[in-house]
């Protein structure tokens, strides 16, 4: 059974990050080399900026229904999740949306429709 989540809106300081609310998390720092930077046990991804409007966000345990033609993927990992989750965390607030994850380290792929500000994200937890 598959499960996928969306967040629609504007994204608070034009970042985001993905991983297990559970756990100690270390934020990786940011270098603006591209719009992805990852630690052991977190993602962060950069969106559009948040005066410019919304952005939408879509995570899903099932890679299959992913990326819709012309996406570009960032990022392909694994985040350490030991309690079994993986949320999409706002700097403001944890928890936006999350799904299971299958194991302790799960796979997780990112993909933007443009490098610059993207305002479409697809996640893929598997």
């Amino acid at each position: 059974m598959s499960d996928t989540k969306q967040f629609k809106g504007p994204v608070p300081h034009s970042i985001f990050f993905l991983f297990d609310p559970e756990n100690e998390v270390d934020i990786p720092e940011w270098d603006a080399s591209g719009p992805v930077q990852a630690s052991k046990t977190c993602i962060s991804v950069a969106t559009l900026t948040e005066i410019d409007g919304d952005t939408t966000i879509e995570l899903s345990d099932q890679q299959s229904a992913y990326p819709p033609d012309g996406y570009l993927k960032v990022f392909s990992g694994n985040v350490t999740a030991p309690h079994g989750s993986i949320c999409i965390n706002f700097s403001d607030r944890d928890g936006v949306i999350c799904v299971l994850s299958r194991g302790q380290e799960p796979q997780i792929d990112v993909w933007i429709n443009r490098l610059v500000e993207p305002d479409h994200i697809y996640v893929s937890i598997a």
